[in-house]
């Protein structure tokens, strides 16, 4: 037998919703003019969000996140404990694959367990999904197959120049564990066939990519606002809506 939940009292809670949370920790909110299945027109943007980040869904990814980054030999070397455990909390808010951005389709290629995991953490965080786009538009597949780990440390160099300590702390030890692994043959092997088979350029940031990183993190792209502002001008791009 079945049954309904009760609705429960907002006001029994620290906030009333996620929407209230995220809003409270200063995050961007926007007017949304309509829906295209998870894409979202905003009003005064010049092009669609590539997904709509649900704030419990992204609660919920935050802490697989946070697992894999605090346990990453385990997420390696026991990878379907980590999935499992994760699992627990972020199955709710697992989308159809066709809806996922084209970065995180090509995530689901990943070698592991948690593959389809770490697709859904960067759907649900633009921030982290725009940082690998603009690693991947820094190099090549190409440079990478050549010599991944100098190709790792230059970009790792690149990301220092941009990022808060915080966020750079984040990288180095994932890029530094990487780049240990490459190491061995095996690991290094299986790093190339997995490049191989990449479309490497749904990996790389296109043109809305581009648009939506100046509006959140000029900085990112070497730009102060002022200067993002006069790049719109010339296109004929203008800035989103946001919700008071």
């Amino acid at each position: 037998m079945l049954f309904e939940p009760l609705p429960t009292d907002p006001s029994l809670f620290q906030h009333a919703s996620g929407k209230d949370q995220i809003l409270n920790e200063n995050n961007p909110a926007y007017v949304i003019e309509r829906m295209d299945g998870l894409c979202m027109h905003i009003v005064g943007a010049s092009f669609p969000t590539k997904g709509y980040v649900m704030p419990e869904a992204m609660f919920a990814f935050n802490f697989a996140k946070r697992l894999i980054r605090e346990f990453p030999l385990q997420s390696i070397f026991n990878p379907r404990k980590i999935d499992d455990l994760c699992r627990k909390v972020v199955s709710p808010y697992l989308l159809k694959h066709t809806l996922l951005a084209p970065v995180c389709k090509q995530l689901l290629l990943l070698p592991t367990p948690l593959a389809e995991v770490i697709a859904h953490c960067l759907q649900y965080d633009n921030a982290y999904r725009f940082r690998l786009q603009l690693l991947a538009s820094e190099t090549s597949k190409e440079a990478l197959l050549r010599n991944p780990r100098k190709e790792l440390a230059l970009l790792l160099s690149n990301l220092k120049k941009r990022e808060s300590q915080n966020i750079y702390v984040k990288f180095e030890r994932v890029f530094g564990i990487a780049r240990t692994l490459l190491l061995l043959p095996p690991f290094r092997s299986a790093f190339k066939k997995l490049l191989k088979s990449l479309d490497f350029d749904k990996i790389q940031l296109d043109e809305a990519d581009y648009y939506w990183v100046l509006v959140e993190f000029p900085k990112h792209l070497n730009m102060t606002p002022k200067q993002r502002d006069l790049l719109f001008a010339q296109k004929g791009w203008t800035l989103p809506v946001r919700a008071m």
